[in-house]
C-alpha cells in the first residue's frame, strides 16, 4: 500500500522505481495499492506520481473502494488496474441489502470500464459463489488463507491450486 502522502511525493516515487530495478524486481511483479480511505494530499502532484508508475509498468490497484474519498473520480483519472471492494460490503453479501447492493455496482462499474475487480474479506463459500456470479475476478480472504509471511506463501502457492484450494483436499 502507497500512504497518502508517498503518493505525491516525486523523490519518494523514483526512489521506489530505482529500488525495484537495483533488486531486479520487474514492474510487472509489483503491484501498488492506493488505499481509498486516506485522502490525496496534492492531487496533481499525486496524479503525476501514480501516472509515472503505471507508465513504468507498475500495477495500480483502488484499495478499500467504495469507502473513501473521490473513488469514482480517481477511476476516471488514476490508470488503475482494478478495484478492490472492501470487505464491508463483501460480508453483507449472503444477506442482501445496502452492501451487496454496493458490492454488485461495484463489480459492474470494474466491467464497465473494463479494469478487474477483487473482492477482499471472502470468508465463506456462498460469498465466493456470490462474487463469481457478480463476475468479480478474483477474491482474496481467510477463506483462503490468513495474511503470510513471504517464506510461508511460497509453500502455500505450491499446495493450493487456482481457486486457493489446498491439492490434498
Amino acid at each position: 500500500n502507497l500512504a497518502a502522502n508517498d503518493i505525491d511525493n516525486i523523490y519518494f516515487i523514483n526512489r521506489l522505481i530505482e529500488a525495484c530495478r537495483t533488486r531486479q524486481l520487474g514492474p510487472e511483479t509489483v503491484g501498488f495499492e492506493i488505499t481509498e480511505t486516506q485522502r490525496f494530499t496534492n492531487d496533481g502532484e499525486a496524479t503525476a506520481c501514480v501516472q509515472k508508475l503505471a507508465q513504468q509498468g507498475f500495477e495500480i490497484w483502488l484499495d478499500d473502494f467504495g469507502t473513501g474519498y473521490s473513488s469514482l473520480n480517481h477511476l476516471d483519472i488514476l490508470p488503475v488496474r482494478g478495484i478492490k471492494i472492501d470487505k464491508s460490503f463483501i460480508s453483507g453479501l449472503s444477506a442482501g441489502g445496502y452492501a451487496s447492493q454496493v458490492a454488485e455496482t461495484a463489480a459492474r462499474i470494474a466491467q464497465t470500464l473494463g479494469i478487474e475487480a477483487v473482492a477482499e474479506g471472502i470468508e465463506t463459500t456462498d460469498q465466493q459463489e456470490i462474487c463469481k456470479d457478480l463476475g468479480i475476478q478474483f477474491a482474496q480472504g481467510f477463506l483462503y488463507s490468513p495474511g503470510l509471511p513471504p517464506e510461508k506463501f511460497v509453500d502455500w502457492v505450491k499446495s493450493h491450486d487456482n481457486d486457493g484450494r489446498s491439492d490434498n483436499g
